[in-house]
């Protein structure tokens, strides 16, 4: 866990959250410590297993086996009539902006306030920072928030991606063709931000 001033923190004013988490984290700790003491009733080995472990270098873009055990089929195209539904299920549970372009801060409050700490510990550590926006299918063409980005590094679009079902795993990963196609149209991208060397 981490250190108390920082489990206590709230980030930042009008954390709605806060109370919710704060009472969770003693229920979180007593369950790493049944973990630790009884690891098979969650699922989790006594000692460390490199099958269970797939590496640094992790391709999903491929089908692989998800922690639970459920394999994520990244190789075969999904029916347009599924993805449709997956959407129709995400939008549900979306909601518009209940505050003015002035309260963004209050009610973004958890994307600000952590990617603004990702972008200074990545500029500490000499690293550019750019944004890749990638929608889900059939989402928004337009990046929301994209001027709170912008203030940190470019924002690289692929909303082009949206509008092909045959690119889509479910409604918002890509399959194997689809990692492939934005890849091939983002390498240059990347390249050009790249300074000569």
């Amino acid at each position: 866990v981490a250190p108390a001033a920082d489990v206590v923190d709230p980030a930042y004013f009008g954390n709605l959250n806060y109370l919710t988490n704060l009472m969770y984290l003693p229920y979180r700790q007593l369950r790493l410590a049944a973990a630790r003491l009884a690891p098979a009733l969650f699922d989790l080995p006594a000692a460390f297993d490199p099958r269970r472990y797939r590496g640094s270098n992790d391709e999903t873009t491929r089908s692989f086996q998800a922690a639970d055990g459920h394999i994520v089929d990244r190789d075969h195209r999904v029916a347009k009539a599924s993805l449709e539904a997956q959407v129709a299920d995400y939008e549900r549970g979306v909601r518009p902006a209940l505050l003015a372009a002035a309260g963004a801060d209050i009610e973004f409050g958890d994307d600000r306030i952590y990617t603004s700490r990702m972008v200074a510990l990545a500029r500490a550590a000499g690293a550019r920072v750019v944004f890749l926006f990638l929608p889900y299918y059939t989402g928004p063409p337009t990046v929301q928030e994209r001027a709170f980005y912008e203030r940190f590094g470019p924002v690289i679009d692929a909303s082009f991606v949206s509008s092909h079902d045959e690119w889509y795993s479910d409604y918002a990963h890509l399959n194997h063709n689809g990692a492939i196609v934005e890849t091939d149209w983002l390498a240059p991208q990347i390249a050009a931000l790249m300074p000569e060397a």
